[in-house]
């Protein structure tokens, strides 16, 4: 159960684990903890697959220089060579400053804590190809990721990111991004060059003018737009022609009925089908309604 009074996570270690090398299981779930988590055990999550349930406790940090995380022997850990950051739902807590002192890491998954400031710190993270950092609170600008060239997917959903989506407009190798329900506004005319793309979500952010440039986005599999401030045509999504899931939903968008959507052929059949449906359009309202 929860502690009486809030203790340093390091201090319940010392008294509770004292031998944690052969474990493999820590559940701490609400036990009031608080301060660094300690760098050993960061270190047997990311090196021995260690499980470590750290929710609940909402006074936790990551250590102030992860140079420190030590392996068995103590030693200090070759930072040249860490290559993954997996720290999910561990309520961490602080900036991700730390994190720039790692030059090679390729996989960095921080989602679901409460991790604070700009996104800066990645800015030279060069060799980056994943970055999940959804459901925390990082703010500002995009634009620290712009040098992340080899990033081919990036999850920032539920922040509170803000400006326009110059700074990912560069990454020509994503193949999935998901900005979700941030505060992001502009126009989407800077990523028609994202071509390699087969999962955008862009839903719940503050962005305006037309969809045309995502007709380019030809491998796209799934797309969101919804309660955005966009407007004009939406025809060209439609029309695209791998896209399995399509959630537009925008009410600015121009008003087009399910036949405009429709090649002339289908056109004709759409027509016959709504004369022989009673009391309205028939199946044609149900797929026009749910699209736009």
């Amino acid at each position: 159960g929860p502690l009486a009074q809030p203790v340093a996570v390091a201090s319940y270690f010392a008294l509770n684990y004292t031998n944690i090398r052969d474990l493999r299981h820590f559940d701490l779930r609400n036990k009031g903890l608080k301060g660094v988590v300690p760098a050993s055990l960061i270190h047997m999550m990311q090196t021995k697959g260690a499980k470590v349930d750290l929710a609940g406790n909402p006074g936790l940090t990551l250590p102030g220089s992860l140079v420190l995380l030590s392996n068995e022997q103590t030693t200090l850990y070759h930072m040249d060579r860490v290559e993954k950051l997996v720290l999910p739902s561990l309520a961490l807590a602080g900036t991700i400053a730390n994190v720039a002192c790692l030059p090679t890491i390729m996989m960095c998954d921080l989602r679901a804590n409460q991790l604070t400031g700009s996104l800066e710190p990645l800015a030279k993270l060069t060799c980056l190809t994943e970055l999940n950092l959804s459901h925390n609170l990082f703010e500002g600008s995009l634009e620290h990721l712009a040098g992340l060239v080899n990033l081919t997917t990036l999850n920032l959903e539920h922040n509170l990111c803000t400006g326009t989506l110059e700074g990912v407009a560069r990454l020509t190798k994503l193949t999935d991004l998901d900005l979700r329900q941030n505060d992001l506004r502009g126009g989407l005319d800077c990523l028609g060059g994202l071509v390699n793309l087969t999962s955008l979500n862009l839903a719940q952010n503050a962005l305006t003018g037309d969809t045309a440039a995502l007709r380019n986005l030809r491998k796209l599999t799934t797309l969101e737009v919804w309660n955005n401030k966009l407007s004009g045509s939406v025809r060209h999504l439609i029309k695209m022609p791998k896209v399995e899931c399509l959630v537009l939903n925008n009410p600015d968008y121009a008003i087009e009925t399910y036949n405009e959507f429709l090649d002339p052929a289908e056109e004709a059949a759409a027509e016959r089908e709504a004369l022989a449906a009673a009391g309205g359009l028939g199946s044609g309202e149900g797929v026009g309604g749910g699209n736009e």
